[in-house]
């Protein structure tokens, strides 16, 4: 039995095939076409994927956003002493990131859930390349290594909490990692 498929019958034993799909900014989520409720998306994912909660924590995107959201979707934010948008839920933060209140989001909503994440491509370490982040600041660079290292940390803290996969495709020490297609079938079962 291949270690995917062990995670897979592990994930699924632990948790009864509970599944909660979080989707990062990185080019990898792309390629997701699923729906699967609950799902979490981050930023601007809300236009590109179907989906039952968005967390946008940069108060730049909420600016620009916030006149275009699509009904339906509980719209989540970090704790700030500034005035909540109109429509938005406060969680308070783990982190700096988005990706990583959607991790925290999904486990405090269900936290019977195995909790899947899709486009964490910065935290893996294969990619820095992010969807949305600076289109809307008009940046063309990409953040530090030193920023991902930090969401990085954080996620790592966030896995060791309750049971969470990474789609990706290179293993990693400290996550746990799922190829795309393992993701799809644990989705789809």
């Amino acid at each position: 039995m291949s270690q995917t498929s062990k995670t897979i019958r592990t994930a699924n034993a632990r948790n009864e095939n509970k599944i909660t799909v979080v989707i990062g900014n990185a080019p990898s989520a792309q390629q997701w076409d699923l729906y699967h409720s609950p799902t979490i998306v981050c930023n601007r994912g809300v236009f590109d994927h179907i989906a039952d909660h968005c967390v946008i924590i940069d108060r730049f995107c909420i600016a620009e956003l916030i006149d275009s959201l699509p009904q339906g979707v509980e719209y989540w934010t970090k704790t700030s002493p500034l005035e909540l948008p109109p429509g938005f839920k406060q969680i308070e933060a783990p982190g700096i990131d988005s990706g990583s209140l959607a991790i925290h989001l999904a486990q405090t909503l269900y936290p019977n859930n195995t909790t899947v994440c899709v486009g964490f491509d910065g935290i893996l370490r294969e990619n820095t390349n992010n969807r949305y982040t600076y289109k809307f600041r008009g940046h063309t660079h990409r953040a530090k290594a030193q920023t991902y290292e930090r969401y990085r940390s954080q996620a790592i803290k966030l896995a060791q909490t309750a049971p969470t996969l990474f789609v990706g495709n290179v293993p990693d020490s400290e996550l746990e990692v799922i190829d795309y297609e393992s993701a799809v079938q644990m989705v789809r079962e």
